[in-house]
């Protein structure tokens, strides 16, 4: 079989991953997701880099598609996605690999390869050069939201049907063709025993953080890595904070590439021209 779903159970919890099998002796190809995204969206895009040899994995992170969420009590936090991806790679037994990042996926990844530098061959941040900039005086509100947000009680999913789910995923992303929306339905809910849908992600990734992105950890982190690292950006329409050209100038040996009218979304509004890109940059020796 060239695609396979596993669990792996680790940090506490269990972790969802989809495997693209191949023959190939190259590190395999690691692909995380953006917020509100999970791994099994990067589909077509994986399929394609399969196809050229390369072993693939996706990994839902935690609290996203059918990985766990964590305790009522507990909290998100990037430090934490980079130990999930660390605990499962040696459940997988990948030392090296190569890092593939969308949107939050390129922040978690950024962290990882600064963290492990000598563990990732190359770096691709797709869309992913972190949150826009945070006000720090707004330090007192933000634990103020915080803590109310974790005394409220968690509110029952409301019961949806397939046309529910897509209409929500059509006001989010009114970019991305009706068709591929559609196909992603079963990524985002799952269908219950009554016929009825729900959100496959924890709501609780939508409440405030008691810590905001801190950027300078994060230009920390992007200098400390020495993969060469490939910015892919989805043009006019992308993602782009205020302070991008800083970002990128942090990284050492990087390249830029635009993907003109991708959007932010492009493994769904490009997966074929952003394999090609991803591809051609990680076939280098």
């Amino acid at each position: 079989m060239i695609e396979s779903h596993k669990t792996l159970c680790v940090t506490g919890l269990r972790h969802h991953v989809i495997e693209w099998s191949a023959s190939s002796d190259l590190p395999p190809i690691v692909l995380l997701h953006g917020w509100m995204d999970s791994a099994a969206s990067f589909s077509e895009v994986a399929r394609i880099l399969r196809s050229t040899g390369r072993r693939v994995l996706a990994i839902d992170l935690r609290g996203y598609g059918q990985t766990s969420h964590i305790p009522a009590e507990a909290s998100y936090y990037f430090t934490d996605y980079v130990r999930d991806l660390d605990a499962v790679l040696a459940a997988e037994g990948v030392v090296a690999l190569d890092l593939v990042g969308h949107s939050m996926g390129g922040t978690v990844a950024t962290l990882f390869a600064g963290a492990f530098p000598e563990r990732v061959r190359r770096l691709v941040l797709v869309e992913g050069l972190g949150p826009g900039l945070s006000d720090l005086s707004d330090a007192p509100a933000r634990t103020r939201r915080w803590i109310e947000a974790m005394k409220r009680e968690p509110r029952a999913p409301r019961p949806m049907t397939a046309g529910d789910v897509l209409a929500s995923l059509q006001r989010n992303h009114p970019r991305v063709p009706v068709e591929v929306l559609a196909g992603l339905v079963p990524t985002f809910a799952a269908c219950g025993d009554d016929g009825s849908y729900a959100w496959r992600a924890d709501p609780r990734h939508r409440d405030p953080s008691p810590l905001p992105f801190n950027r300078e950890t994060f230009l920390a982190h992007a200098r400390a890595i020495t993969a060469p690292t490939l910015f892919v950006s989805g043009g006019s329409t992308g993602w782009h904070p205020t302070d991008e050209a800083e970002r990128i100038a942090e990284l050492r040996q990087v390249e830029t590439v635009t993907i003109d009218d991708g959007g932010h979304m492009l493994h769904w509004t490009k997966p074929v021209e952003l394999a090609a890109t991803v591809g051609a940059f990680l076939a280098r020796p």
